[in-house]
């Protein structure tokens, strides 16, 4: 068999819609039920997502097979991959994932006749419930764990795992089309804030700073962001660096806590945070939001108020996770590089390494990395400051 691409597979979709298009795998017969009442020949399963209707999203992957002829809806062909643009609750892969598939699909994977590929993009956290998740699928329903391959973005799967799997850094290429994006058109100014975002450019090292650190927070709920403002309240940093907290519903107590902190630490901390929670939101560059948009629902892949970079000397990148061996390098770690900044992050061990094995240069000379070497998450975050 070879298709237009000249491949020698095609990606087994279940559905189409009355116009002929092809439909995500793993629908819900409600989602089919929804849809099927809307589309039309101007409306189709990407007006679906863009309106919320569904969970389920086009990945590049389903578009990609879309423009060159990969998909079919003959299950009888030979060397089908049943393609699926994973999301992130784990309940998708216990349970959603053998209730919306077909008796034919499941037969298949059971006579090794039908590859199954997930195209997985989540937070670290997210890696061994999907792990764990897939693999009790494969041993209850004796299906054969090398039917099973993931293709991963920007996360690193579990290393006892015994899925197949590519890894890949998503927000490397991002953050190249960013960069891109500002040295062809120098500005940009995005639609839910009114000011005009800017990258630094060379003449920044010619520039006095007048603070020390700048250290942006979205979601303040994660343990080690949390640790770092109450570290700021503790020694009383706010006047030294540009620092916002935005969102988190509530104070933390000692046990949510002890992921960065030994207890001894946490009860150390812990007097502060009350003067620290009442600070919260704490704002610079998300003083501008149009039409109230709220804090969680602006992107920040190329949001860059300039001032805030030129005045200040080290970033402090608080990355999505803390955990050790759980490497990721989301758009946190490149707005620093993007924008000429060292910096030091509280991240898992191993993310400069990580970085460095990806081609960049980091700061080892001028600051000492050396927690980066250590697992012990209590250790890591003492060794920061």
């Amino acid at each position: 068999m070879e298709v237009v691409s000249g491949l020698p597979f095609k990606f087994y979709f279940e559905n189409k819609d009355a116009f002929g298009r092809f439909l995500p795998n793993n629908l819900s017969k409600d989602e089919l039920d929804r849809y099927n009442e809307l589309c039309s020949e101007t409306y189709n399963w990407h007006n679906f997502v863009e309106e919320n209707k569904t969970k389920k999203y086009i990945g590049p992957l389903f578009k990609y097979a879309e423009s060159n002829g990969l998909l079919t809806t003959n299950i009888d062909e030979e060397n089908l991959i049943y393609f699926l643009e994973a999301t992130t609750p784990d309940w998708f892969y216990k349970k959603k994932f053998l209730e919306n598939a077909s008796g034919g699909v499941l037969d298949k994977i059971g006579k090794n006749k039908l590859i199954v590929v997930f195209n997985f993009f989540a937070e670290p956290h997210y890696d061994d419930k999907f792990n764990n998740s897939i693999e009790k699928i494969c041993i209850d329903n004796k299906f054969n764990i090398k039917n099973f391959f993931v293709l991963t973005s920007g996360n690193n799967l579990e290393k006892n795992t015994k899925l197949e799997h590519i890894s890949d850094h998503f927000f490397i290429s991002n953050a190249t089309k960013v960069l891109t994006q500002f040295l062809k058109h120098k500005i940009v100014k995005p639609n839910t804030f009114d000011y005009v975002c800017e990258i630094v450019n060379q003449d920044i090292f010619q520039k006095k700073k007048t603070k020390h650190f700048l250290c942006l927070n979205r979601h303040v709920d994660r343990p080690h962001r949390y640790a770092f403002g109450l570290f700021v309240e503790k020694h009383n940093l706010w006047d030294r660096g540009n620092f916002t907290f935005l969102v988190c519903p509530e104070e933390k107590d000692n046990d949510a806590l002890i992921e960065v902190f030994d207890l001894n630490t946490a009860n150390e901390f812990f007097i502060f945070k009350k003067q620290f929670h009442n600070k919260i939101p704490i704002q610079i560059d998300t003083k501008y939001l149009i039409n109230n948009i709220g804090f969680s629902n602006f992107g920040t892949t190329s949001i860059y108020y300039k001032p805030i970079y030129e005045e200040t000397a080290i970033n402090i990148v608080t990355e999505t996770t803390f955990r050790k061996n759980s490497v990721f390098l989301s758009e946190k770690t490149f707005h620093p590089i993007i924008n000429l900044q060292p910096f030091i992050m509280f991240a898992s061990n191993g993310q400069l390494a990580e970085l460095r094995k990806l081609g960049f240069k980091t700061f080892g000379n001028v600051i000492d990395e050396s927690y980066d070497d250590e697992s012990d998450n209590h250790k890591r975050f003492v060794m920061k400051y």
